[in-house]
């Protein structure tokens, strides 16, 4: 599957991607082992103020009550998409060797896709497999002290429904971020981290850093997440459900 992840007025997005430090705007290959639960994508990604399209790709963790066990990826590439929309498979530069992809910017454009595989499966006459993913628009509410212009803001990143006693990960984005500047996670009743810590710092200054927590709902229902940062305070709604992510 070969999904173009232009949004908004951005066509090169760069990607937030839990478990790895920064931000991913190159390229990336992950295997099975490594496919990550999701990748992010925020149009505006230094803009405080107005964030623009943010995007979501599920790729893990997917469950629906109606549906069959669905078969998870076994490879996913970030890369460049490319000039023809219906290449198979693989592709690169003119000459270059089968399977290798481009960065999402080169010297010619910059423009970023995600392509998603599933191993090849035999099935038998009336067999039938189940593969798939999610995408869609995510929301990010950016918090930031009204009183001092240019004080670092903060925002929060979480799927809005998660499966009872299933880790997932809250991302915090802090802009205007300053190096050793901490990090705070708040959580209700009926949910915990998962071998880790409450406070986190920021490794890098930067107009956009990230860091993030690995937390299970462990009682039905809407909670809501807290994160604070010097004067800064972000809030987002999970509902932790038994039956399935919607």
């Amino acid at each position: 599957m070969l999904l173009d992840t232009y949004i908004g007025g951005n066509d090169g997005v760069p990607f937030t991607i839990p478990g790895r430090k920064g931000f991913m705007d190159t390229m990336a290959d992950f295997p099975a082992k490594d496919v990550p639960d999701f990748v992010e994508a925020v149009e505006k990604p230094e803009d405080p103020s107005d964030p623009g399209t943010v995007a979501r790709l599920t790729l893990k963790g997917i469950k629906v009550p109606w549906l069959d066990q669905i078969d998870e990826p076994t490879r996913v590439v970030i890369c460049q998409q490319p000039e023809n929309p219906q290449v198979k498979w693989t592709w690169g530069a003119p000459g270059s060797k089968e399977g290798e992809f481009l960065p999402i910017t080169t010297a010619l454009k910059k423009d970023s896709c995600v392509v998603i595989y599933w191993e090849d499966v035999r099935l038998n006459r009336g067999e039938s497999r189940l593969v798939g993913f999610t995408y869609g628009l995510n929301a990010i509410d950016i918090s930031a002290p009204r009183e001092e212009p240019g004080a670092s803001a903060l925002a929060l990143s979480v799927q809005p429904g998660v499966l009872k006693d299933k880790e997932f990960t809250v991302t915090a984005y802090v802009y205007n971020a300053r190096n050793g500047q901490k990090v705070e996670l708040h959580l209700p009743a009926g949910m915990e981290l998962v071998n880790d810590n409450a406070v986190k710092t920021v490794g890098k200054a930067g107009k956009r850093e990230k860091v993030e927590w690995k937390v299970k709902g462990t009682s039905l229902g809407e909670k809501q997440i807290t994160a604070e940062s010097e004067k800064a305070k972000a809030k987002k709604k999970v509902r932790v459900r038994d039956d399935g992510i919607f």
